[in-house]
C-alpha cells in the first residue's frame, strides 16, 4: 500500500509541472480528449464563448492571423482540450491557466488578469499535429473488457474460476509520463458491466455442494485498475455476480471476487 501511495504521488507530481494545479484536475476530471504540448504550437483565434466576454475591444484581431501557443522554459507542457476534428482540421481549447497577448500574437501560461485564453476556441494552424502533441487523459467510453479469471472464497478456502464473458468498463485513462513516443496509460475504471458464462452449483449442506453445471452471469458491478499499451489492456478487477431465476441460489451470488482482466479500447471521446 505504501508503495502504490508512493508511486501515486510520484506520477501526480510530474503531471503537475504545467499551467497549476487547478488546470491538472480541471483536465483530468470533467474534461475529455486532454492533449500535451511540450513545443510552440501555432494555433488561429477562431471565436469567444460568449458567455465569458473579456476580449480588448481595441485589439485589431483578423481571422487569418496566427498566434503562438508558447511552453516556457521552465514548464514541461502547455494542456489543451481537443473539441473537434473535421475535413483535416483540430479545433482546441486552451486550458486554465493561460493568457492571450494580442499585440504579440501569443498565448503562454500566466498567472496575472490578462485575456484568459480558455475562454476561446482555436484551430491548429499546422498541416499535421505535430509529434511533440500528445494525448495526455480522456474519458473511456468504449472499453471492451473480459475477466477470464476470477478468485472467489469459499469455505476458507480461495476458488480460481475460469469464465468466458464479455463487457465494457466506464472511467478515465492518464498517459505514464510525457514522452510523446510511448503509448502508456493508467486507467482508473470506477464501472464496468458484463455478462457470461459461469459454474452454478449450489449448497446442499454444511461442505457439501451439488454438481456444476454452466449457467449465464450478470456482473452488474465491478471496478478496477488497469495498465495500458497500445490500446491493449491488463488489469486487476472486483466485482459482484448474480444469477436470476431458479439460479438465485448460486453459491456464488452477491458475493464479492477479485479478477484478472484483459481489455480494448473500441471509443475514445473526443
Amino acid at each position: 500500500m505504501k508503495k502504490l501511495l508512493l508511486l501515486s504521488t510520484f506520477i501526480l507530481t510530474l503531471s503537475l509541472f504545467g499551467q497549476s494545479t487547478k488546470p491538472f484536475f480541471f483536465a483530468n476530471f470533467p474534461n475529455k480528449n486532454v492533449w500535451k504540448t511540450q513545443d510552440t504550437l501555432k494555433i488561429k483565434l477562431l471565436y469567444k464563448d460568449n458567455k465569458k466576454i473579456r476580449v480588448n475591444s481595441n485589439a485589431k484581431i483578423s481571422e487569418k492571423d496566427t498566434f503562438k501557443l508558447i511552453v516556457p522554459s521552465n514548464y514541461l507542457f502547455v494542456r489543451y482540450k481537443v473539441l473537434l476534428e473535421n475535413d483535416k482540421k483540430t479545433y482546441i481549447r486552451i486550458l486554465k491557466g493561460c493568457n492571450i497577448d494580442f499585440e504579440n500574437k501569443t498565448v503562454e501560461p500566466s498567472y496575472n488578469n490578462k485575456v484568459e485564453a480558455n475562454d476561446y476556441i482555436f484551430e491548429i494552424a499546422e498541416s499535421k499535429m505535430p509529434l511533440n502533441s500528445y494525448e495526455a487523459s480522456s474519458a473511456l467510453i468504449g472499453k471492451l473488457i473480459t475477466i477470464p479469471v476470477r478468485f472467489r472464497s469459499l469455505d476458507n478456502s480461495i476458488e480460481v474460476e475460469p469464465t468466458f464473458e464479455v463487457g465494457y468498463a466506464f472511467g478515465w485513462k492518464f498517459k505514464l509520463g510525457n514522452n510523446p513516443f510511448k503509448s502508456h496509460y493508467l486507467s482508473f475504471i470506477p464501472y464496468a458491466t458484463s455478462i457470461g458464462t459461469q459454474k452454478y452449483f449450489t449448497r446442499l449442506a454444511e461442505g457439501v455442494f451439488s454438481e456444476k453445471k454452466d449457467e449465464l452471469a450478470f456482473n452488474y458491478w465491478s471496478f478496477g485498475v488497469s495498465y495500458e499499451w497500445e490500446k491493449l489492456n491488463l488489469g486487476l478487477f472486483a466485482g459482484q455476480d448474480i444469477m436470476f431465476g431458479d439460479k438465485k441460489d448460486w453459491v456464488y451470488q452477491d458475493d464479492w471476487w477479485i479478477g484478472i482482466g484483459f481489455g480494448y479500447d473500441l471509443i475514445k471521446s473526443k
